[in-house]
Parts: structure tokens; sequence; C-alpha cells
């Protein structure tokens, strides 16, 4: 859309006045019950001091894996969660993060 003066205009949109969710969480749709998941994971052995490890991982995921992920997050943030650094739970990337400092806890305890 332009103007006379030939400038673009982003168009009007009427955006009707809603009343605040209750819960960001079920205006998302993510109402859905709630429930705590046991894993058991292959580890390799210990690895020999001044071994390389990787410290940045990019990934793309499925639908399936966003999902879960999401619902990670969701539940991690509900709860309030912290990771071993403190910090609370509040990124898709803190996620990772949390998993992997509870295979850390298990393989030192």
């Amino acid at each position: 859309m332009t103007s006379k003066t030939g400038k673009r205009r982003r168009p009007e949109v009427d955006i009707p006045d809603r009343e605040p969710p209750e819960s960001a969480t079920a205006e998302r749709g993510l109402e859905r019950p709630k429930c705590d998941v046991t894993l058991q994971l292959p580890l390799g052995p210990e690895l020999p001091e001044g071994t390389v490890v990787p410290r940045h991982v990019e990934t793309r995921l499925d639908r399936d894996q966003g999902d879960a992920l999401r619902r990670l997050f969701e539940g991690l943030h509900q709860r309030g969660v912290r990771l071993a650094s403190g910090q609370h739970v509040d990124r898709y990337a803190q996620v990772i993060r949390y998993l992997l400092d509870q295979v850390v806890g298990q393989v030192n305890a």
C-alpha cells in the first residue's frame, strides 16, 4: 500500500481487545497431563586427561524433538528449576544444559 507521496504505508489492522489470559501456558495450548520421565542413557568410558571436548552444539530439531524440548522447557520453567550454576532454566539451550547437568550428577554420585 502506498500513500499519495509514494511512500509505503503499513495497512491498518483492527485488533479486537482481549481479556488477559489466566495463564500464558494455557493460551499456548500447552495444558497437557504432566508427567516425569526417567531415562537410561549409554555413556562411553571416562575420557583421558587432556581430551578435547565439545563446548558448542548447533542443531536443527524435527517436530517431535521440538515438541519434547518445549515440554521440557515448560516443565522445568514452571517448577523454577535451576542449573548447577544457579541460573534459572529460562531458555531452550538451558534445557540441554540441565539434562547434561543431570548426567554429570549421576556419574559423579
